[in-house]
């Protein structure tokens, strides 16, 4: 069972999913119960990856351990306590920082300096001597002395270090592992790291500090993530794979404009929607409708930013209303409307010393809205509205996902949660429909949670009665179903969805994200790939577009645009039938890579031979103003 941090009559403690008080409020501050299932602390130092048994709770002058039931297991005695992490935690005694081991014992002495999080990653944890960092084992011993004014955490045993304004890598022994030659050098990720060799020209280096990216001008270059790492040129991001290569670029995408605001109709005759006329929760109701409007992008009777301070208002008045009648389900279902509206129009903003959200933090946000529903389906278990609502709350998981880790693989713990609300909307969603099957926004959001969760075939079947067959999710699915995939294909789905969300949050292609990229590692060469494809469209074609050797590795990339004609597809004949902006169709980008090296092959979900292929599609088709 997972516990979320909770504040409640001044203190803090912590609930459960449902929202129900597992460990009743108690502290002045509190901090996670790591494995990602913790709120940010405010008050208290955390860490996500820190020991999953302990959490760090904050009393005015002091702080301690408690473990899952609430119960002491290190008294509170430390000025500042941090998150476990390889079995140690960082603890302030005076001005100085030690290390404890889980019974509380001080195994390192305090008498270090260190910075804002500290922590052991790889054995060692940075301290500071004089204005310089250097690096302690886990008996506290000083085993690299220090080095550098600047330096992070180990990586993969490696860490930055700067020598006369250069950098280059040390190993966990301190010993020089890549020589300090480049003007800038990033943290290694999946065996690479980029660095600047001059400035303004960014490659990539493997841990032998041999360059196996050729430079390039670049703006930046990050880190690797899920095998691709984000480029930023002059004229727009790109997206490479580990040998290099373009996955997809900027050109290959389409622009759509910016949603203009919406529209302000001629103001009507009360637009107070805590006054006027009818019953208290039907005021509230009008107030809710609007601000739902907005979100969406709606005409709406009313400026924005008074909008806003109507469902303010309301939710105010609502929590008073439902002290007295707790058990009027409309208005709890209005409370849990009212709830979501206002958190997903506030961006989550952190500052300094802040740490980084995590799906636990973001779900618990959420309880009480939960408690809401659970109250009233216990009123009234048959209320469609009621479900309907569970699996919209339930169904946030894709966006918090998203927003969280884009391309970046997610903690397990964080990836199990996330899979347990994605289940949940589903379930919830299929019962809504159920009890009310000709609701056209309960059958879309099921098809919406069910494509989400890789089961297109039953939301082909949900959407099969919406708008006589034709809704645009039922035409996008079909699209899919009428480009075949060879045998052994493994499906890249987690980063199909992560490169969808990016472009959702870009603007850059056209409704429906989730269901407009498909990406595919197949294990045979391109010619193999080209005649398969020829079965199904004779004239299909794989048009070059680059190639390179680097030793016995060669990449090829190719790329091809299937437009429609009828009910079906037609291929491009050359590279100059392939809009370099399409607005219909669905473009196709192919990377073949020959005898790629073992750190390549490692990095993939399925074991590659000496070729194989990375399939892309984006489907850019598009649907009229509905």
């Amino acid at each position: 069972m997972g516990f979320h941090r909770r504040h409640g009559h001044g203190k803090w403690g912590y609930i459960d999913h449902t929202g129900a008080w597992v460990i009743q409020p108690q502290f002045f501050a509190n901090g996670n119960f790591s494995e990602g299932l913790g709120l940010v602390a405010t008050a208290c130092q955390s860490d996500p990856h820190g020991d999953p048994r302990l959490s760090s709770i904050c009393f005015p002058d002091k702080h301690g351990y408690i473990d899952r039931t609430g119960r002491f297991v290190i008294q509170p005695r430390f000025r500042m306590a941090y998150d476990f992490a390889q079995g140690l935690a960082a603890v302030e005694v005076g001005n100085k920082t030690g290390f404890i081991d889980t019974t509380g014992a001080l195994v390192i002495a305090a008498k270090w300096k260190t910075g804002a999080h500290p922590r052991f990653a790889d054995g060692r944890a940075l301290v500071q001597i004089g204005d310089k960092w250097g690096y302690i084992d886990r008996t506290g011993r000083l085993v690299i002395q220090p080095l550098s004014r600047i330096a992070v955490d180990f990586s993969e045993q490696l860490t930055l270090v700067e020598v006369d304004h250069r950098w280059g890598f040390i190993d966990t022994t301190g010993a020089i592992a890549i020589a300090p030659q480049f003007y800038l050098a990033m943290p290694f990720s999946e065996g690479l790291a980029a660095v600047q060799v001059s400035p303004g020209m960014w490659g990539y280096i493997d841990r032998s500090g041999r360059i196996v990216m050729e430079p390039r001008r670049r703006i930046f270059a990050s880190p690797f993530a899920g095998g691709l790492a984000r480029v930023v040129e002059q004229d727009g991001s790109r997206y490479i794979d580990r040998t290099g290569n373009i996955v997809w670029a900027e050109s290959l995408r389409t622009r759509v404009a910016q949603r203009p605001p919406p529209p302000i109709a001629p103001p009507a005759a009360d637009t107070t929607p805590l006054g006027g006329r009818g019953s208290f929760v039907d005021r509230v109701a009008a107030a809710v409708d609007r601000a739902e409007s907005a979100e969406a992008g709606r005409p709406v009777d009313r400026a924005i930013e008074l909008i806003m301070q109507d469902a303010a208002k309301a939710a105010t008045q609502l929590r008073t209303y439902l002290d007295k009648q707790p058990n009027d389900v409309r208005a709890l279902i209005l409370s849990v409307r009212l709830g979501r509206v206002r958190q997903v129009t506030q961006p989550i903003v952190t500052r300094g010393g802040d740490s980084v959200p995590t799906f636990a933090s973001l779900a618990a946000e959420y309880a009480p809205h939960h408690a809401a529903l659970n109250r009233a389906l216990a009123l009234e278990p048959n209320n469609a509205e009621a479900h309907y609502w569970k699996a919209r709350l339930f169904g946030l998981s894709h966006d918090w996902m998203g927003m969280l880790y884009g391309l970046t693989p997610p903690p397990a713990a964080e990836l199990a949660l996330a899979r347990a609300y994605a289940d949940s909307a589903v379930r919830f969603g299929r019962r809504a429909v159920e009890l009310t099957p000709d609701r056209v926004p309960y059958r879309e959001a099921l098809a919406i949670y069910l494509i989400l969760s890789e089961q297109e075939r039953e939301a082909a079947a949900v959407l099969r009665e919406v708008a006589g067959g034709h809704h645009p999710m039922a035409t996008l699915l079909a699209d899919w179903e009428a480009i075949p995939v060879p045998a052994g294909a493994v499906a890249l789905s987690g980063e199909a969805r992560g490169m969808a969300r990016m472009w959702m949050e870009e603007g850059t292609i056209p409704d429906y994200p989730f269901l407009r990229v498909r990406m595919y590692l197949v294990m045979m060469p391109a010619d193999s790939l080209q005649a398969f494809y020829r079965t199904r469209w004779p004239d299909f074609r794989l048009i070059p577009a680059e190639d390179e050797r680097s030793g016995t590795t060669r990449v090829r990339s190719f790329v091809q645009h299937l437009k429609w004609r009828g009910e079906g597809f037609v291929p491009a004949r050359n590279k100059k039938d392939i809009p370099d902006e399409p607005t219909e169709g669905v473009t196709v980008a192919l990377i073949e890579v020959t005898n790629p090296p073992s750190e390549v092959r490692e990095k993939f979900p399925a074991p590659v031979g000496k070729v194989f292929c990375s399939l892309s599609f984006i489907n850019v088709r598009r649907f009229d103003a509905r």
